[in-house]
């Protein structure tokens, strides 16, 4: 498949897990099934066959490499939680349409103690 000129050859994946506090079409599913397993949902108009679902979809063949960066929550007090690199994520399957629920596997497993930080509410 030849890559669309102007195609992005990385994509920054930014996850907030615990969304309590925001609006309620901001609640995607989002979660660590395993520690080198997330779950994720796409922006709820985003389809399969549109522009930003394809390029989910086919981010391997267009060799484009996804970025894993994760907070627990939101805020951290007054301010906004930092995100966390997690490493390089391949989405190995898709379902769904508005939103896209994903799943993908990471490259190297998450350590313990960070997945245990991201997946406990309150926590961090």
């Amino acid at each position: 498949m030849p890559i669309p000129a102007g195609s992005p050859k990385h994509l920054c994946l930014l996850v907030t897990l615990h969304k309590s506090g925001m609006a309620q079409h901001f609640q995607y599913g989002d979660r660590f099934l395993a520690p080198d397993l997330l779950q994720w949902q796409s922006q709820n108009r985003t389809r399969q066959d549109s522009a930003h679902g394809q390029l989910i979809r086919d981010h391997v063949a267009r060799e484009i490499a996804v970025h894993l960066f994760v907070r627990a929550e939101k805020k951290r007090g007054a301010m906004s939680a930092p995100f966390v690199y997690c490493g390089p994520v391949t989405f190995v399957d898709l379902e769904g349409d508005s939103p896209i629920t994903v799943r993908g596997k990471l490259e190297s497993p998450l350590h313990d103690r960070l997945f245990q930080e991201l997946t406990s509410p309150g926590v961090g």
